[in-house]
């Protein structure tokens, strides 16, 4: 199920038990976030760097600190919640100025829930994506 600016993912796949594991580390395009109870400050951070080049997908849920293993407890409908809010979809003012198209979806790895949001690639047409408040920004190499 999808929700957001009603973005679609672009090629990707199921997310394959220990393929970031025996890579020993993520797998760019792809971040994991272990987010067990609520978004980390550095999930905006990943957000705008994947909209501002090839776009990305955030694996929420996944502790890459404990071996790539599923977060304990992950609060999966809290953590999209505040995902959605952050993204300006939830009803309030979002984290992010030129925020992009994403989709989201639920998964299972090794019996635990996984939040899978892939972020899509900022338009050309459009201004670069940043965090509100902050004063210095990501910016695309031909900006």
């Amino acid at each position: 199920r999808a929700w957001g600016w009603g973005g679609h993912a672009r090629g990707g796949g199921p997310l394959r038990d220990g393929r970031a594991r025996q890579q020993g580390g993520d797998a760019a395009p792809r971040e994991a976030k272990e987010c067990a109870h609520r978004l980390s400050k550095d999930v905006w951070e990943t957000v705008t760097a994947f909209a501002s080049t090839e776009g990305g997908t955030l694996i929420l849920g996944l502790s890459e600190s404990k071996g790539f293993s599923p977060a304990p407890d992950f609060d999966i409908d809290r953590v999209r919640d505040q995902f959605l809010s952050g993204m300006g979809d939830g009803g309030s003012r979002g984290r992010l100025a030129n925020p992009p198209y994403y989709s989201i979806e639920r998964a299972m790895f090794q019996g635990s829930p996984l939040l899978l949001i892939t972020i899509e690639e900022l338009d050309l047409s459009h201004t670069s994506c940043y965090i509100v408040g902050r004063t210095s920004r990501l910016c695309r190499l031909w900006d």
